[in-house]
């Protein structure tokens, strides 16, 4: 699908930003330019909300370690290291490792690292949620894929839909996949739910969540999962929770019963889970809203009608499915378009009385192993 992206004029960018444009210095239209997805009609706007004007001297003088900075801007190496690391755990820039500092270049870590960070709440208002909601298209992320690849994000159904499909893959089952991870994955606040509801709200709302999956203000409530490196970096910089096994079995549990959806990186290593819902707003899911209907990968599963005599025509089915209403009751009986089904399994664990089921229809070369995703880069 290609990026339906339209240039805003100055009084739609004015309505966001919440008064009178303010002149733009050069610095945050150069920072916008190092993103592969430029806007540039929106972009300086949000630098400018984003980062101080000394902030952005900084972050325009990246790549490089305090050292170098200090020269470049002609502070002290002291200065240099404690703003920088001032930055970091706010997610403006990236720790690269070796005591190097980066710049942002895909937009949508930038998005995650900004709205993870512990304070957020208070950093930044309504007008910079609404400026990275315009902004927020991934099509930069998708430009690292090798032509005809497989969708960088997919579905994985509900462990309590399968549970009992013979032939589910290990990567399939993540309850599982996290308690084997369980020392290395941590605990974050949803950074699209974050967006969506400070740019409607003007703040971050706890009960709007129409799917059940509600967070509270600390990293602990957060429903994003991350395992590995980016946990690591998330507990070290940006305020990641480190749970106990006891914790994450209460949070398998509330997400399993939520109206939310598993999605994962499109790979069969353990890397992230994210618990999205249809209206948290996040770049694929808005891709799928424009009628992209290839941007998510699906899951390997669909959703059918076992048993009509048990199905009572409730609609709980129909209620809680998140794609297209793929699930639909007509005279009293639930069917499943498999065509748009994505196999995400909420369906099948909110019948009441266990008519609706899943079922294989791909193999399992349907999931990429990761060296078949991306290019080989320099």
């Amino acid at each position: 699908m290609a990026n339906p992206f339209r240039p805003l004029d100055q009084e739609t960018i004015a309505e966001l930003w919440g008064g009178p444009l303010p002149a733009i210095e050069q610095v945050y239209i150069d920072l916008s330019a190092e993103f592969s997805a430029g806007r540039p009609d929106v972009a300086p706007y949000l630098m400018k909300k984003i980062f101080s004007l000394e902030e952005a001297a900084l972050a325009a003088a990246l790549p490089g370690t305090p050292e170098e900075v200090a020269v470049k801007q002609g502070i002290s190496v002291e200065e240099a290291a404690d703003k920088l690391y001032q930055m970091v755990i706010r997610g403006k820039i990236l720790a690269i490792g070796d005591g190097k500092y980066a710049r942002f270049t895909n937009l949508g870590e930038f998005k995650d690292w900004v709205y993870a960070q512990e304070k957020y709440d208070s950093e930044y208002d309504q007008a910079t949620a609404r400026l990275m909601k315009a902004w927020d298209w991934i099509g930069d992320f998708f430009s690292d894929l090798t032509p005809g690849a497989a969708p960088v994000f997919r579905i994985v159904p509900k462990w309590e839909s399968i549970r009992n499909v013979p032939g589910v893959m290990p990567c399939e089952n993540i309850p599982q996949m996290m308690r084997e991870h369980v020392e290395e994955i941590s605990f974050n606040r949803c950074p699209c739910r974050a967006v969506s509801y400070i740019a409607r709200f003007g703040s971050q709302q706890t009960d709007q969540c129409r799917t059940g999956l509600r967070e509270g203000h600390e990293p602990r409530d957060g429903v994003c999962i991350a395992s590995g490196r980016r946990s690591e970096y998330f507990v070290r910089y940006l305020g990641g929770y480190q749970p106990t096994p006891e914790e994450v079995e209460d949070k398998i549990a509330k997400i399993e019963q939520a109206g939310s959806y598993y999605g994962v990186a499109n790979i069969r290593n353990f890397v992230n889970v994210c618990n999205c819902c249809d209206d948290c707003d996040c770049g694929v899911r808005k891709r799928y809203d424009l009628g992209d209907e290839e941007a998510f990968s699906k899951s390997r599963f669909v959703a059918y009608l076992e048993d009509a005599n048990a199905c009572i025509g409730c609609g709980a089915c129909e209620d809680i499915c998140p794609f297209r209403k793929s699930v639909k009751v007509t005279d009293g009986i639930a069917s499943v378009d498999e065509t748009r089904c994505h196999g995400c399994g909420n369906c099948v664990v909110h019948c009441p009385t266990g008519a609706l089921k899943m079922k294989i229809v791909r193999p399992a070369s349907h999931i990429p192993r990761i060296e078949d995703m991306f290019k080989n880069k320099p």
